[in-house]
């Protein structure tokens, strides 16, 4: 089947029958839908929405769920196309770009609530954590300390920076940038592509990480607690 057909397919059977052939796992029809149909949406949803690549969360975002006894992905919701007055291209665009934007938005809430991120964890207490430890130091500096010391290089790096150092995003991303791989495209290589970002996709880069890194800094700061 020449799956081309889809773009002028007037009454979407050429539509339904690949959406069919997907939710079946037929090799070539799902080669085309994740390469045809779905490069361009990635791109689009990377380059307007996430400003990071999604190529993995895409994919199973749309092949969820996965049958662990068959072993084989169900594509629900590939499954739920009815090629009604919609072609599969657009059909797939718009889950799309509605699941990443609630994704997006979940993180920006996120991050407005960056300050009760450190619920019981202030800053003062993360600026002494690359000080030599005092006698003077409370449980909550102590088990700060603890938290940071538990954390992975990166994070340290993140945090190190961006919150003891009071670097700026733009400041920092030199420093940061060897922790971060975006996904080669377009011809360009992952550090090709990282070497292009616009100010903004930098900023948002180093806001991720720095994200990250007090969630993770919290949950060992709570298991440190926990230990008292």
């Amino acid at each position: 089947m020449d799956w081309h057909l889809i773009k002028n397919d007037p009454t979407y059977e050429i539509n339904r029958l690949l959406a069919h052939e997907v939710v079946q796992n037929n090799p070539e029809a799902v080669n085309f839908y994740l390469k045809n149909i779905g490069f361009p949406i990635i791109r689009h949803i990377e380059s307007s929405i996430t400003h990071y690549d999604i190529t993995a969360e895409y994919y199973m975002f749309l092949s969820y769920p996965y049958d662990t006894e068959q072993e084989r992905a169900c594509w629900h919701r590939v499954e739920l196309y009815k090629g009604i007055n919609c072609l599969l291209s657009t059909y797939t665009s718009n889950i799309s770009c509605r699941h990443f934007c609630k994704e997006v938005n979940k993180e920006k809430k996120k991050k407005a609530k960056e300050g009760d991120l450190l619920e019981f964890v202030d800053y003062e207490s993360l600026l002494r954590c690359e000080e030599t430890p005092d006698d003077s130091d409370n449980i909550q500096i102590r088990c700060v300390r603890e938290a940071y010391k538990m954390l992975n290089e990166r994070d340290r790096m993140v945090l190190q920076c961006l919150i003891i150092k009071n670097m700026s995003a733009l400041e920092a991303f030199p420093v940061l940038a060897p922790f971060i791989s975006p996904r080669p495209k377009e011809g360009l290589t992952s550090e090709e592509v990282k070497m292009s970002w616009t100010n903004k996709q930098r900023q948002d880069a180093m806001s991720l990480l720095k994200g990250r890194a007090l969630d993770r800094l919290q949950i060992n700061f709570k298991q440190n607690t926990k230990k008292l």
